[in-house]
């Protein structure tokens, strides 16, 4: 089993059933739906196939979803615009189609006045940048500095400049109220700028009664700034390198990747690393080289989960692009595993419980762990330890458990939780010996959280 996740975000090339169950046959952990393509039909249509899916796998599978936040993209185009260096082209909320000259819509009515002569905009991740030559009204008069394909909603980034775009916007909230509906397990905000985004998050989903795990997007210069408080008021963190990239220079994104997972293994929160990761296999079949080395070292990183985008939404090679991502996760993880670290601030009964387990199962060589949980947090604490054991939670709720298929490790199971402690290990040693997850002589590490016990068992 492959411990650190894989996300796949779906999208046109991958919405049907038969899609998605081979995504999940090559090692699909998570599905993300990016509120920023497609449109409520489409989202639909993907949970209930999704719902379909996991009526028949002993793991669910879990649902990401992805708010658009405040970001700027280029609108609706009639057909791709290519443009060199030296161009000129104007950038409009509100365009007017005249003769001999290129006018690419944008979708922030304001944009006009957040920007000013001299200012550097970037498309689509930087893939084309531009400089402001003049602001003329509604019209932003750009020169280009490099060739490329301009296509309908491509975001836009203000480099190093902060918009006054409210971090829920009217159809971020509109989508919010579907994941709700829908019951997406994590709900994450792009662009986040500071806390207080993710604090209107959490009391927009308190107010909705939803219990769903949220994730902040490193992907602003702001966002880095005050990365250390955005991490105190998130259930997890996603490392969107394509606009950090953009917003910062490039050069800087490894570090800042790094320092962004190790701050969040220290602290015992999920991180995924996104964007780019196998961007070459939405042509063609294998990944590069460097690629795979990318993977590899977000797996060394001890980083929870690594992400899919365009791969596997609108690519040529989906299935094949979840397949390589597991090898190389696999892979990785074979080798890392031989060397792996145990976190050293461990604070409180609970942290040294959850430790005595990882620290017991690594000695005896046991086959797994089993925790019970509720609400999935005893499973992400201990995660948190990285046992070499399987991770095995034991949850009465379906809705935990898919929250949980984005955790480093865990396999969780759906499966009653009445009885005392050991009644509740002996029904799910069953359940799993039945379901040939565990065998007869094995050993594992049984987790008593209510009892603050650590108990070894041989199956």
């Amino acid at each position: 089993m492959n411990r650190t996740r894989i996300v796949s975000t779906i999208g046109p090339a991958t919405a049907d059933y038969d899609s998605l169950v081979a995504l999940h046959a090559e090692g699909m952990n998570v599905v993300r739906l990016n509120m920023s393509h497609g449109d409520e039909r489409f989202y639909q249509m993907v949970v209930k196939n999704l719902r379909k899916l996991n009526k028949g796998l002993l793991n669910p599978v879990g649902l990401l979803w992805d708010l658009q936040g405040p970001e700027i993209r280029t609108g609706d185009l009639l057909e791709p615009i290519s443009v060199k260096k030296g161009d000129r082209l104007v950038l409009s909320s509100r365009p007017k189609t005249e003769l001999g000259r290129v006018i690419v819509p944008v979708s922030y009515d304001q944009f006009a006045e957040e920007v000013s002569r001299g200012d550097i905009l970037l498309i689509d991740n930087g893939s084309i940048k531009l400089s402001v030559l003049q602001v003329m009204g509604t019209e932003v008069r750009c020169e280009v500095h490099n060739k490329g394909i301009i296509t309908s909603r491509r975001h836009l980034n203000l480099s190093g400049k902060k918009t006054r775009l409210p971090s829920m916007g009217t159809k971020d909230l509109k989508d919010l109220d579907l994941a709700v509906k829908l019951g997406a397990d994590w709900i994450a905000l792009s662009y986040v700028r500071d806390a207080k985004d993710m604090v209107k998050l959490k009391a927009a989903l308190k107010k909705k009664k939803s219990d769903a795990f949220v994730m902040a997007k490193i992907e602003t210069a702001q966002a880095v700034d005050h990365f250390e408080s955005l991490l105190e008021q998130s259930d997890g963190i996603m490392v969107a390198r394509g606009d950090l990239g953009a917003e910062m220079p490039f050069e800087q994104v490894p570090r800042l990747q790094a320092e962004i997972v190790e701050w969040c293994r220290r602290v015992g929160k999920p991180v995924v690393i996104a964007t780019h990761m196998l961007e070459s296999m939405m042509k063609s079949p294998q990944p590069t080289r460097a690629e795979a080395n990318d993977v590899a070292f977000a797996v060394s990183q001890e980083t929870d989960a690594t992400m899919l985008s365009g791969e596997t939404a609108v690519g040529e090679y989906a299935s094949l692009s979840v397949q390589a991502m597991r090898k190389i996760v696999l892979a990785a993880e074979d080798s890392w595993l031989l060397s792996i670290k145990v976190p050293r601030d461990v604070e409180g009964d609970f942290e040294e419980l959850l430790l005595s387990a990882a620290s017991l199962s690594d000695q005896v060589d046991a086959e797994a762990v089993i925790v019970f949980t509720r609400s999935g947090y005893t499973a992400l604490r201990l995660s948190h330890h990285r046992p070499k054991a399987s991770l095995i939670a034991v949850s009465h709720s379906m809705k935990t458990c898919q929250k949980l298929s984005l955790v480093w490790g865990v396999q969780a199971f759906h499966n009653s939780m009445r009885g005392d402690f050991s009644k509740r290990l002996q029904k799910s040693i069953s359940y799993l010996l039945k379901q040939g997850v565990l065998s007869k002589g094995q050993k594992i590490v049984a987790v008593d959280h209510d009892g603050l016990s650590v108990q070894l068992v041989v199956v």
